[in-house]
Parts: C-alpha cells; sequence; structure tokens
C-alpha cells in the first residue's frame, strides 16, 4: 500500500508536463524537431486540431484575456482561433517556438502529434533551415534598426538642449572705456551745413566771390 502510494505522487509530480514520457511515441522525424514552423504549416495545421484552442493556448502559457480576446474575434470560426493561437506562440520568443515544442504540447492536450506529422509529410527539413535563416535575418536587421533608432532618440534632447539667456542691450555688451566714449551726433551732414552757413555773417571786409562783380563796379 505504501508503495503504491509512492508511486502515485511520483506520477503526478511533474512541474512541466501532464502527460510524461508520451513525446517518446511521436513519428516525426528528428530532422525536423528544432526547427520553426512556418506560416504555411501552421496555416494548414490550424484545421486539423479542432475545438480545443483554449487549452493549447494555456499549454503554450498565453493568458487568459489573450485567448478570450481571440475568442471574441473568432466566435464560430474554430480554424481562425487556432490559427492565432498558433502564431500568438510561435512570435512569444522566451522559449525558442520548435516543432519539438509544439509536439508536446499537442501531446499534452490529448490530441496527439499525428495530425501535425500529416502536415510535414510534404516538407523538405532543408526547407525549413532556409526559412529559419532568412528569418534570423530579418530579425537582426530588425534589431539593429530598433538600436538605431534607439540611439538617435537618445541624442535628439541633446541637440534641442539650448540654453536661454535674458535680453541684453547693445550697450550692456559694451566695455566701460567704450560708454565713456563721446558717440558722434546722428544730426544728417546737410542740416549741419546749413546750421553753420546762417550763423555766419558775412563781413564788409570780405572780398566778393570770384566770378562775381561787385555793386559798386
Amino acid at each position: 500500500m505504501i508503495h503504491k502510494e509512492k508511486k502515485k505522487r511520483k506520477l503526478n509530480h511533474h512541474p512541466q508536463t501532464k502527460f510524461p514520457n508520451k513525446n517518446q511515441h511521436s513519428d516525426i522525424p528528428a530532422d525536423y524537431l528544432d526547427f520553426i514552423p512556418t506560416d504555411e504549416i501552421l496555416d494548414k495545421l490550424a484545421p486539423q486540431i479542432g475545438q480545443v484552442f483554449f487549452q493549447l493556448g494555456a499549454e503554450f502559457g498565453l493568458s487568459v484575456s489573450i485567448l478570450e480576446n481571440i475568442k471574441n474575434k473568432n466566435p464560430r470560426d474554430l480554424a481562425a482561433q487556432n490559427r492565432e493561437v498558433l502564431f500568438a506562440w510561435r512570435e512569444d520568443r522566451s522559449v525558442k517556438p520548435t516543432i519539438r515544442v509544439l509536439i508536446q504540447a499537442l501531446v499534452n492536450i490529448g490530441k496527439g502529434a499525428r495530425c501535425l506529422k500529416e502536415v510535414l509529410e510534404n516538407v523538405d527539413p532543408s526547407t525549413l533551415k532556409a526559412s529559419e535563416v532568412m528569418e534570423n535575418i530579418d530579425l537582426s536587421t530588425l534589431k539593429a534598426s530598433e538600436e538605431m533608432v534607439h540611439k538617435s532618440t537618445g541624442a535628439i534632447p541633446k541637440l534641442l538642449t539650448v540654453k536661454h539667456f535674458s535680453a541684453t542691450t547693445k550697450s550692456d555688451k559694451q566695455t566701460p572705456r567704450q560708454r565713456n566714449l563721446k558717440r558722434p551726433s546722428r544730426i544728417p551732414v546737410a542740416v549741419k551745413q546749413v546750421a553753420l552757413t546762417a550763423q555766419r555773417k558775412p563781413r564788409p571786409t570780405d572780398p566778393p566771390p570770384k566770378g562775381k562783380r561787385s555793386d559798386k563796379s
């Protein structure tokens, strides 16, 4: 009796999977297991899963709010529900979304990996490898562009940081010696000449201007 109880506890204590050792029954070749499934694979797999999108999403670790949102967006389209769950799982890169992980999730919810095996029958592993290489290139390019945007965004505030000073007059910019110098008069030259001419009175002894005769002659 004690031996049976210990055996029961040992089977129930599994932190990662509900059905330990079931992944050993997959007939999918090992060449596929470490690749990330393509859009085409997920599109073909979605209609074959059935009404298990909620269980599958929970197995992938998606939150209840995300799953409820998927259900509300596609209330009667089971294939669309499954497709959104699969794509949401693949976009989450906290754990690499490989075919191995997908097989384990399908086994854990009781669906099995047969439906996935049928989808993979016409898929060449080299195609998966090429797709993953291109995806890695796209991700690295995206990451590099995000870093450049982050650097340029961080530099903008430095360029816009301008020190503001209170307005100063021209006299404030002059040295004390320049302030004491006598400023030139702003009266026009013509006005000065007229004023000087008016102030000067002709004297009797002054000779007449050249080219003109005097009245006495």
